[in-house]
């Protein structure tokens, strides 16, 4: 028996995690003309067959909009349907891509010469960020008492020349003052950003990869500096975190690690609340819907700071809003430990997300633990940020009702399945720590 494969490369470029985020790059023979800039208009096309609708990202400007995937199921089903008819001798499979983008390729004129890395390094400058403002800035570089350090940034990589050469066992501590601007991720894409709701001209900020982080140094390899190209990911060394957090005294913040400072952010009641969750038997609502839509109507000019630590973590995200409940409630996984599952989303994901996300981030980490290996950290948080992205303790999802609290079938299972994926995460590859950058597979995978 024969078997033949065909692989159809659809015209998107994949920037988020693969199974759910796409930033739509339009390719004409096989380069892209001019980087993308506008929001993709979703009510101008047919309602998508798939339970994951993954069409919003961003669409080059001028271009003539035909639904790509819905353009692939169609010329599939025929072809097959024919093929079928033809040879039913022959099974045929096919294999619908829409992740790849292939060199070579080129950024916009704008764009070409941004880099020392050649035309395609100016493409991936360009897809990164479309102005100067995006991305973490360098300030300086400085030994613990001030003394400058060299240090030559090749791209998404950063080289840092130390005063003399580190003995084993030595240590070297050194200072980076840095900047990062957090832009509009519905509109630019990428992994952080903010989302703007302009019905209550609030906003949601979920922060990831927003500041330097360390490569990872193998006894194997040496140094794993593999630039960063968008749907790779990365390889992270573990760490320990202390973060302070300091945002309008109405936002709400959850982040990678536990909050060391709860009675301080929080008030009497919701303080109250949070004690009670330790104990509960279902999610409770440490911060309510009535207290989220309270506090969508002002503008606190006051700050709160709020503190969190993370003990031995590749990387460090959080979620800061005024526009969040927050739910919780304790999970007992292989071992006995005890760890706090939690979510956080907006009044347009309530009708779901109360109901579903904390119980299946609890059912996430009790059946991988049972299965794989033990759940090793504190907490575990699920975020609705209509996208799809993991990272420790924390990960950030979609799945938001309609304007009358109703939504489908499929917006509610493939919300319980990408919770499940993200949550995933945090065992593949968070705790092991494989290499997303070199071995995909070891991280999707394995967690799909």
């Amino acid at each position: 028996m024969k078997f033949a494969f065909t692989f159809m490369a659809a015209w998107v470029f994949t920037a988020c995690c693969p199974a759910t985020d796409s930033l739509y790059a339009y390719l004409d023979g096989d380069r892209i003309p001019v980087p993308p800039t506008r929001p993709l208009d979703k009510s101008a096309l047919s309602k998508h067959p798939y339970p994951f609708d993954n069409r919003a990202g961003l669409l080059v400007p001028d271009f003539g909009l035909e639904d790509v995937d819905l353009v692939f199921l169609k010329k599939s089903r025929e072809f097959l349907g024919q093929h079928a008819q033809r040879h039913p001798e022959k099974p045929f499979f096919l294999l619908h891509s829409t992740h790849a983008v292939h060199l070579p390729s080129f950024a916009a004129k704008p764009f070409q010469g941004s880099t020392n890395a050649g035309p395609h390094g100016d493409f991936i400058h360009a897809i990164a960020g479309y102005t100067e403002d995006a991305g973490v800035k360098i300030a300086k570089i400085t030994t613990e008492n001030g003394t400058p350090l060299r240090y030559t940034i090749n791209q998404t990589m950063m080289r840092i020349e130390l005063p003399k050469t580190l003995q084993p066992g030595e240590r070297f501590r050194y200072k980076v003052e840095w900047s990062y601007n957090i832009t509009d991720r519905m509109v630019r894409g990428g992994r952080g950003g903010y989302e703007y709701f302009a019905e209550d001209g609030n906003y949601l900020y979920t922060n990831a990869q927003w500041y330097p982080r360390m490569a990872v140094y193998s006894d194997f390899q040496g140094w794993q500096n593999k630039q960063f190209v968008g749907s790779g990911e990365f390889a992270l060394t573990f760490g320990d975190y202390k973060v302070n957090i300091t945002v309008p005294a109405d936002h709400v913040v959850g982040a990678t690690g536990e909050c060391q400072n709860y009675s301080q952010v929080l008030t009497a009641a919701q303080y109250r609340r949070w004690q009670q969750a330790q104990n509960a038997n279902a999610p409770l609502e440490v911060i309510t819907l009535a207290e989220a839509k309270q506090a969508m109507k002002g503008k606190a000019k006051a700050k709160k700071t709020w503190t969190y630590v993370a003990e031995n973590v590749r990387d460090f995200a959080f979620v800061s809003s005024r526009r969040l409940v927050w739910d919780a409630m304790p999970a007992q996984v292989e071992g006995g430990r005890k760890v706090m599952a939690m979510s956080y989303y907006g009044p347009e994901a309530y009708p779901l997300y109360s109901k579903y996300s904390t119980k299946v981030v609890a059912h996430t980490i009790k059946t991988y633990s049972k299965y794989t290996i033990p759940y090793t950290y504190p907490v575990a948080i699920s975020v609705e940020a209509a996208s799809g992205m993991e990272y420790p303790m924390i990960c950030f999802n979609y799945g938001r009702a309609e304007k009358d609290g109703t939504y489908s079938e499929s917006i509610k299972y493939g919300m319980i399945g990408v919770i499940i994926h993200e949550v995933g995460h945090n065992f593949f590859p968070m705790i092991v720590n494989s290499d997303e950058r070199q071995w995909s597979w070891m991280d999707e995978g394995l967690n799909t």
